[in-house]
């Protein structure tokens, strides 16, 4: 059985299997289908994007490098953990990061090409694939980064962050983790920054907080 074999149904953290209840808000755990494989491998979606492999996996979903057989391109699919399907914060989040990127027209931002419902009702959202690494794992391997390198990567997030703020969206979990390295333009440093799924937009009619309820990493957020 997989590592991180249960998941939170309100907020989607996994733990081992011998975690009972969410250390965030309690709730009892559920176990997942990983176990088992992966039924999108290998099929073909919306007759053009044929699933490759997995990428990445977090507490909202799974993302995939497709091929899009009418383009002939690869493209990241990410798809909302089945077990999500009917919480309701996590389905909004998640319609929120595809909305937000939709919007956003910024070289350092993901694109998002598509969103809608898969036919087994599972959530999707198409973007672009991106290539390289997240700023986390240079760090992690190089460790800090020469001034003149760290101003370039800082004044391109500022630009996509920036580009988002005057759209009225606020990012609420900027870190590392959420910006990814590509190499682009004659750059090995071009920034792509990811993960709008708890942002914040001005005028938003729906809340997707509680009083008194924090999101985002507290290593990186603001006092």
């Amino acid at each position: 059985m997989d590592a991180l074999a249960k998941v939170c149904p309100k907020c989607g953290r996994r733990y081992d299997t011998a975690a009972a209840f969410c250390q965030k808000d309690g709730a009892r755990l559920q176990l997942t289908d990983e176990q088992q494989p992966d039924p999108y491998i290998g099929q073909t979606l919306l007759d053009q994007f044929k699933i490759e492999e997995q990428i990445g996996a977090g507490g909202m979903g799974s993302v995939y490098r497709a091929r899009q057989t009418t383009l002939h391109r690869d493209v990241a699919i990410k798809i909302l953990h089945s077990e999500l399907a009917d919480n309701r914060d996590a389905v909004r989040r998640f319609k929120r990061e595809a909305r937000v990127c939709t919007a956003l027209d910024h070289p350092n931002v993901v694109r998002v090409f598509l969103f809608g419902q898969l036919e087994d009702g599972s959530l999707y959202i198409v973007m672009e694939y991106l290539k390289g690494r997240s700023l986390l794992e240079v760090l992690q391997r190089e460790g800090a980064l020469p001034v003149h390198r760290a101003l370039h990567i800082a004044t391109q997030i500022c630009d996509g962050v920036g580009e988002a703020h005057a759209q009225g969206v606020v990012h609420r979990d900027l870190k590392p983790e959420n910006v990814v390295l590509v190499n682009k333009a004659r750059d090995p440093d071009f920034v792509k920054v990811l993960d709008f799924g708890i942002a914040k937009v001005g005028g938003a009619s729906s809340k997707l907080t509680k009083a008194g309820q924090v999101f985002g990493t507290p290593h990186y957020m603001s006092p």
